[in-house]
């Protein structure tokens, strides 16, 4: 009797697997026939980044074998929302870019801006620059090696990086005399500063390369990105926009108490590029070029405005939330 049930409970056991392994077979073919059916669907979270922070018409393509990506933070969640590409995202192995670093360091210290450093820590500076796609990346540091000049290293290697002065024909000299106006547009605040500046250009370069959003806009519009961010708070006073608004200053007339600073910040910028050649890097620039380029920058430091910092991110974190619950629970 003993050995029957234990011959029965054992063909039971099998049959269960059979079955368990039969519906797993079924699972892989149709996730096989339509991946997008069980994976994350990036379309809604794509179109709002092209139509809120581009100009771009043309939208990304259907999303196909992304990865299943854990949203633990917003810092995810945005990288998440900016991998537009239609393939799975798989970084560099470590060996890999290790040996690329080395074959591309003596080339990239020419990449230097002029006067950054002395000679004796050009190597750090070339080195530490090459990180600069890092989300931990130590703007500080840049700072010491720098003395001072963290804006205008970065913002060099990075028009470096986005060939960005050749397809634009921006002279190099020109490109020198704006990021030194660009910096020293900075005061001396205790946040509002060029290391501030410095620390969102070096964010948006990281979200242009390692978030992909580079793959997906123009050259005109990486321009535009870039030049926004370095310059997105010249010309702060250390001031809020409601101080400005309560104390009726002159910044808060011109600009009629909407957006004051960041009004300032993109007239400050405008300003001095028209009015001073040496430092328009926009002159090779044609008519509609020029136009859709600081079109773009306007927009673009205008929503740095903080009054609409929440309402911005609450947007994309309902778009996330709602593409991750679709994932979770799959329409039949």
């Amino acid at each position: 009797m003993t050995v029957r049930l234990t011959l029965f409970m054992m063909l039971l056991l099998l049959l269960l697997l059979l079955l368990l392994l039969l519906l797993l077979l079924l699972l892989l073919m149709m996730v096989m026939a339509c991946p997008c059916c069980f994976l994350p669907r990036c379309s809604q979270v794509s179109e709002f980044l092209l139509n809120e922070y581009t100009h771009m018409n043309n939208k990304p393509q259907q999303c196909h074998e992304v990865p299943r990506i854990s949203l633990k933070s917003t810092v995810k969640g945005l990288i998440f929302a900016m991998r537009l590409s239609g393939k799975s995202y798989a970084p560099k192995g470590t060996a890999d870019k290790a040996d690329d670093n080395t074959a591309k360091l003596k080339e990239r210290r020419s990449a230097i801006f002029p006067g950054a450093c002395g000679r004796e820590h050009e190597e750090d500076v070339a080195a530490l620059l090459q990180k600069s796609d890092s989300w931990d990346f130590n703007i500080f540091e840049l700072r010491d090696l720098t003395g001072g000049k963290e804006l205008q290293c970065l913002a060099w290697h990075v028009f470096d990086k986005w060939e960005l002065t050749d397809k634009f024909d921006i002279d190099s000299e020109t490109l020198r005399r704006f990021l030194n106006f660009a910096a020293d547009g900075y005061e001396q605040n205790s946040y509002h500063n060029r290391t501030h500046a410095a620390d969102i250009l070096q964010g948006t370069n990281f979200m242009l390369s390692e978030g992909g959003l580079g793959e997906f806009l123009s050259d005109v519009d990486k321009l535009s990105l870039i030049i926004a961010a370095l310059a997105h708070d010249i010309g702060h006073d250390g001031f809020s926009n409601n101080y400005h608004k309560n104390a009726m200053t002159e910044r808060a007339v011109r600009f009629n108490d909407q957006s004051i600073q960041e009004n300032w910040h993109a007239s400050l910028l405008f300003t001095q590029i028209f009015e001073n050649s040496d430092i328009n890097i926009l002159s090779s620039c044609g008519e509609k070029t020029l136009a859709h380029i600081r079109s773009n920058i306007i927009y673009l430091i205008l929503q740095t405005d903080m009054s609409k910092h929440f309402s911005l991110t609450d947007e994309v974190k309902n778009m996330t939330e709602e593409n991750v619950s679709r994932h979770s629970h799959p329409k039949p």
